[in-house]
């Protein structure tokens, strides 16, 4: 249904190990995600083309995420400092807070309106009149749910999850006549999901977060 992904379909979290609810990071103008699928080419004497050319491992994953204004709230959960943000306590981060942190997830959720189309974002959207979501079913944790009717809450089409993100870098930088831009860079190992529909923050930072199947 959908032929290009605008800014209003694109949701970013940024998820610490002890948060309970999704909340969304404001400001953002850019994330991109990048993971290295480099084959090692595997040869053996009496053949030409090699036999196999498995991926190699670890598998190295980039993230970066591009902001216009720096939020002190959005970064206190990058340094795991959130509590102390919300206890008033927080004032300023520095590099040894922001490297700190051991655990930190991206949660990148696409939907299939925009945030007008659905009057809000995250649990705020529901499904417009007439719309094409309507008599589709959504996914939810894995499980396949009813179709949707109008005025129903909208679901994301697919939720991309990044674990054990590590910051590696920050900077800022600043125009004349432009807005300041702050970039965040961070790396993570293998840790990279593509999950059709939603996912509950319940398993992503709980007991049972996202693996493989088996």
């Amino acid at each position: 249904m959908i032929g290009a992904v605008r800014q209003g379909q694109v949701e970013i979290y940024i998820v610490g190990p002890n948060d309970s609810s999704y909340d969304i990071a404001w400001r953002l103008t850019g994330c991109t995600i990048t993971a290295d699928l480099t084959r090692e080419a595997l040869a053996e004497l009496g053949h030409l083309s090699p036999y196999d050319r498995p991926l190699t491992l670890p598998i190295p994953i980039t993230a970066t995420i591009d902001t216009t204004a720096g939020d002190l709230e959005n970064w206190s959960k990058v340094a795991d400092q959130l509590s102390a943000f919300d206890a008033g306590t927080l004032d300023d981060l520095d590099l040894a807070d922001l490297m700190a942190s051991e655990d930190l997830k991206l949660v990148v959720m696409v939907y299939a309106q925009t945030d007008e189309e659905a009057g809000g974002t995250y649990a705020n959207r529901t499904v417009m009149a007439a719309g094409s979501l309507i008599g589709q079913s959504y996914w939810i944790d894995g499980t396949d749910m009813d179709i949707y009717a109008e005025g129903d809450r909208e679901y994301p089409l697919k939720t991309i999850v990044v674990e054990h993100l590590k910051i590696t870098d920050e900077g800022a930088t600043l125009d004349m006549g432009a807005n300041m831009t702050q970039t965040f860079g961070f790396r993570s190992t293998n840790d990279l999901y593509v999950v059709k529909g939603a996912v509950s923050v319940g398993n992503i930072t709980g007991g049972l977060q996202i693996r493989r199947n088996t």
